[in-house]
């Protein structure tokens, strides 16, 4: 935790967040910065604050304080109000973001001051409105993308590439160039930032986690499986969110494919834009082995995900350089194996960028990964696993493994930790910010080259 550096500092230091997805919410990536508040939150050198909106998904029906601050599990919720259109439809989903980033940013001027920002991608264009404040306000500044924006919204066929996306790439990019810090999920989407300008001295690669105490293998009477008839079955899953970013297309194909082996089902846990139309293409295309499940509350995740047999990671291949599932981590926790499903090398100007998703999997032995280009190989796969459980079962093993090793929660967290308190080592005792250390960034050295107090 490096207490050391901490305890040099004459008052305690305000870290403010600033994302719409928070507790209660069920999506990813309010889950993971729950977790991530509430961990820096342990230590009482550190204040944290969280901006945030209303939840998409209270799956659990727990109550919260629609408007204004409560503290949970020592976090300062600093919630506000803003538009829940229907997030399916373009404009809802445009005046939501917008009302909520109007919001967050007047709270923000006027909460305490805090000495560090950091900015998540929900919505995408909140990082400017974090850069204002953070100037405003004189702070350091931290953008942690799940996912980089505009160019996902491109290549989904959400935006047009013209002049306006063209505009709010330069202003993202603009801003990525000027934080103290840009923290990344993936090695290529560090890459990506990289050949666009983005000081590699600011980029940070921490990978998504996963609390290996709370998510572990329950393999034997599994409740879910008896639920939802699914026992005697070879299940192939798909758990998380059911929307633009996944090929489920050729999962159907799969399916279709494999219609008349009895044996396996598909299983789509979760809820989501294409959710209604994952539903008609299955009824379109006459798939009984299809099965449409709706959210699992948390507390139930460990069940859910170890009902499954295989999981499926989706990524669609134009997306490989933008983002990174973090749904993967769960899985590996269940101590299940995962088929991957995406390319496996995309290019980048003069270089070959290989996939992230591609080689945790196949570094870890955990499952295999599906070239996009290779379609057919998914059927084989699942065909292959299904006729040797022992196979299956030393995959399984193998992800457990590396999720309790690798992606445990307190690993990535921790390197969070030191990041926020080496951006707050910065300040000098008068609370201003120390010119020869802050230079140390700009010229692109690193913070341990910086003149700091004593550390340990």
């Amino acid at each position: 935790m490096r207490r050391g550096i901490v305890n040099n500092l004459n008052q305690q230091r305000h870290i403010l967040f600033i994302n719409r997805s928070y507790w209660p919410d069920a999506e990813a990536t309010g889950q993971l910065l729950t977790e991530l508040c509430e961990q820096v939150a342990l230590d009482d050198q550190v204040e944290v604050s969280v901006i945030c909106g209303q939840p998409n998904f209270n799956l659990e029906e727990i109550e919260f304080k629609a408007k204004g601050k409560v503290v949970h599990n020592g976090v300062n919720v600093i919630r506000v109000r803003h538009t829940q259109f229907d997030k399916s439809t373009f404009s809802g989903r445009v005046i939501n973001f917008i009302t909520y980033m109007i919001a967050a940013t007047w709270r923000a001027l006027f909460c305490r001051r805090p000495d560090v920002i950091v900015v998540e991608t929900d919505p995408p264009i909140l990082c400017l409105s974090a850069w204002l404040v953070s100037a405003i306000r004189g702070t350091k500044l931290v953008c942690y993308l799940q996912d980089i924006y505009p160019d996902i919204a491109i290549e989904l066929g959400r935006l047009s590439y013209n002049l306006f996306t063209r505009l709010l790439r330069w202003s993202f990019l603009f801003v990525y160039r000027r934080a103290n810090r840009v923290v990344v999920v993936g090695h290529d989407m560090r890459k990506w930032l990289i050949n666009h300008l983005v000081d590699e001295s600011r980029i940070e690669v921490i990978e998504n986690w996963v609390d290996a105490e709370e998510v572990t293998p329950i393999k034997e009477n599994n409740t879910f499986r008896h639920k939802f008839d699914l026992e005697d079955k070879f299940v192939v899953m798909y758990s998380g969110n059911i929307g633009f970013t996944q090929r489920f297309d050729l999962v159907l194909d799969a399916a279709e494919e494999l219609r008349d082996n009895r044996d396996i089902v598909f299983a789509f846990v979760g809820n989501g834009v294409k959710r209604g139309w994952l539903s008609e293409e299955s009824i379109r295309r006459g798939l009984p082995n299809v099965r449409l499940i709706d959210y699992q509350p948390k507390s139930e995740l460990a069940i859910s995900l170890s009902a499954a047999d295989v999981h499926f990671v989706l990524l669609d291949s134009n997306l490989t350089q933008l983002m990174m599932p973090s749904k993967v981590y769960a899985a590996m926790a269940s101590g299940t194996p995962v088929i991957g499903l995406g390319q496996r090398a995309t290019s980048l100007g003069s270089q070959i960028v290989a996939s992230h998703l591609a080689a945790m999997i196949e570094d870890a032995s955990a499952g295999y990964f599906v070239d996009e280009s290779e379609p057919e190989q998914l059927a084989e796969r699942i065909v292959e696993l299904s006729l040797n459980p022992a196979l299956a079962e030393e995959m399984g093993q193998n992800a457990r493994l590396a999720a309790t090793r690798k992606y445990n929660r307190e690993i990535p967290v921790g390197r969070f930790k030191s990041l926020f308190y080496e951006l707050c080592q910065l300040h000098n005792s008068a609370g201003q910010v120390d010119p020869v250390a802050d230079a140390g960034i700009r010229d692109g050295s690193t913070i341990a080259d910086a003149p700091v107090a004593t550390r340990r």
